[in-house]
């Protein structure tokens, strides 16, 4: 038996008056066939969301998206550096480049952590202020977790205090794995937690893809990785200088 549902909501993604696309409608109705009945009315969100094929973006959207991506791609290298690093030192292997990367990353630890907390936030706030990107559950529950370190670092540097590792791991480290979800739902994962029907976006919804795998919840992954591995490299460093 085949089930035949319509359903009315709100343009997913784009806020009304958008500089993306100001000729569509705001309410758009889809329908969506499915051989079970769905559970509940967040299944046919996400369902409809995903099948959503969004106008084409403005020429400056998509060149920001490719500058973020490529940031993104090459921070992503430096945090597989760095955990090489750790694994080789931990095996007893020192490499004379691995040790000067977490050195030099270890030494800068507050300055660099800053720079990509504040990036993020600004990344985050253009999304959805100017580009019209509406943030879903996850995303929000990402923010609690990474503005606060714009603050943190901010003020560490400022008032020249120690590294705030502790307080700054305690917000990365949850706030990685709610990306980790985020990103395993954007790439067809099953959702293990329902996503919220109160807000307008779907959690499992794209916004853009580059590079194979570069997407908004792979951005915050990678900021929140990388604050993590910084966090360790300024450990080690601040280990070998007290020893």
């Amino acid at each position: 038996m085949r089930y035949r549902l319509s359903l009315s909501y709100e343009l997913t993604g784009f806020k009304r008056n958008s500089l993306l696309e100001k000729k569509y409608s705001l309410i758009k109705v889809r329908e969506y066939q499915t051989d079970t009945h769905p559970k509940n009315i967040s299944d046919i969100v996400s369902k409809v969301n995903q099948s959503y094929t969004h106008p084409q973006m403005p020429p400056y959207l998509v060149t920001t998206n490719l500058i973020l991506s490529l940031l993104t791609v090459i921070a992503d290298a430096l945090v597989i550096l760095l955990a090489v690093s750790f694994v080789l030192a931990r095996l007893g292997h020192k490499i004379a480049f691995f040790e000067m990367l977490k050195k030099i990353c270890g030494r800068r630890a507050s300055l660099l952590s800053f720079l990509v907390a504040l990036g993020s936030v600004a990344a985050s706030l253009f999304y959805s202020n100017i580009a019209g990107f509406i943030p879903c559950t996850l995303c929000w529950w990402q923010r609690i977790f990474l503005y606060p370190q714009a603050v943190i670092f901010g003020a560490a540097i400022f008032l020249k205090q120690k590294t705030p590792r502790v307080y700054a791991m305690a917000l990365a480290i949850p706030g990685f794995l709610i990306a980790v979800y985020h990103t395993y739902l954007q790439f067809g994962g099953s959702p293990l937690l329902p996503c919220s029907a109160d807000t307008a976006t779907s959690c499992a919804q794209r916004y853009f893809l580059n590079f194979g795998y570069v997407t908004i919840p792979t951005m915050a992954l990678t900021a929140f990785a990388l604050i993590i591995v910084l966090m360790l490299s300024e450990s080690d460093f601040t280990k070998k200088q007290s020893s």
